[in-house]
């Protein structure tokens, strides 16, 4: 990674480009919405901080400079962190005015509404999936008169960062409630079904619904899509200078090109002037093998009275 590399602010990945992975990948449209978070991954704000030190209520526009005069007694790890700290809480106040005031383009990222991923897709609300299955009341007489019991609540326990579900089921409701066997069945039948639908919780196989999961799986997917399409570039043929046959069965036309090598060159030639003869020779080699358009091999230059192969 070059030494201009920048960590993103939203997904806290380093790019050498930041401003265009801020509008291609996050969709930054707003140009102060991208200063602003440019400024956030920089650190380079221009404007007045509130010290972020407890019990100090200065603002100051050099927060090194008031950290090194009012609080040299603190260690630099922990003044630094006051300093970053303070920078962001500017640049979230700075976001929140620019959100406030309804722009005409609208801001793609979450970081001043206290999004729980600071991606720029917000979080969907988990809906509570706590439900009680009412059993029907008995027929038998003598039994319980209660209308409807509650077997089991299942509860949806989901923690951010993780994709999966699982379902909680009290120890109280596992015990019968009623003595009726249709009851009983029911029961069995909806505790085989809970175990179904944990199961598929727990191993499904449609894609998560969470925000980091969902970023990891595009930028894997446009990993694996360079990774699939790179063996089909052509690449390109290696230049070489040397001859593709062997000496011993070198053309006619080559032997000619060899002795007028042999006669521009002269009488022990200097490498400049070995190298215009090259070049001379390729020169002429490329016409022959234009004009001649196959019939260059037969041993004869008979071709060359066509003038229209030199016109061409």
């Amino acid at each position: 990674m070059s030494q201009r590399s920048q960590t993103c602010p939203v997904c806290r990945a380093t790019y050498a480009h930041l401003p265009q992975h801020l509008v291609k990948f996050h969709g930054v449209a707003n140009p102060d919405e991208k200063k602003l978070l440019l400024q956030l991954s920089s650190g380079r704000i221009k404007a007045t901080f509130k010290c972020a030190v407890p019990h100090c209520t200065a603002r100051v526009k050099r927060l090194d400079r008031h950290n090194a005069e009012v609080h040299m007694d603190m260690e630099a790890h922990i003044l630094q962190a006051y300093v970053s700290e303070a920078k962001t809480k500017h640049i979230m106040n700075e976001l929140s005015s620019l959100r406030a005031s309804k722009p005409t383009i609208p801001l793609a990222t979450f970081l001043d509404v206290g999004s729980p991923l600071a991606t720029s897709t917000p979080a969907d609300p988990v809906p509570s999936t706590s439900f009680a299955v009412p059993v029907p009341s008995p027929s038998v007489p003598g039994t319980s008169t209660q209308s409807d019991s509650v077997v089991f609540v299942p509860e949806t326990q989901f923690t951010p960062g993780t994709c999966t579900t699982e379902l909680v089921v009290s120890e109280e409701s596992m015990q019968p409630s009623c003595s009726d066997p249709t009851c009983i069945m029911e029961k069995k039948e909806m505790e085989k079904k809970i175990l179904e639908l944990q199961s598929q919780l727990r191993f499904g196989t449609d894609d998560c619904k969470n925000p980091v999961c969902q970023l990891k799986s595009a930028e894997l997917s446009r990993y694996v899509q360079k990774f699939v399409m790179s063996p089909t570039i052509k690449l390109r043929k290696k230049f070489s200078r040397r001859d593709s046959f062997r000496r011993g069965e070198n053309p006619k036309y080559e032997k000619l090109l060899q002795r007028f090598a042999d006669f521009c060159s002269g009488c022990n030639p200097s490498m400049k002037k070995k190298d215009n003869v090259n070049t001379c020779v390729s020169h002429v080699r490329r016409f022959l093998i234009h004009a001649g358009e196959g019939r260059l091999l037969k041993g004869d230059f008979i071709f060359l009275r066509d003038s229209t192969c030199i016109s061409r």
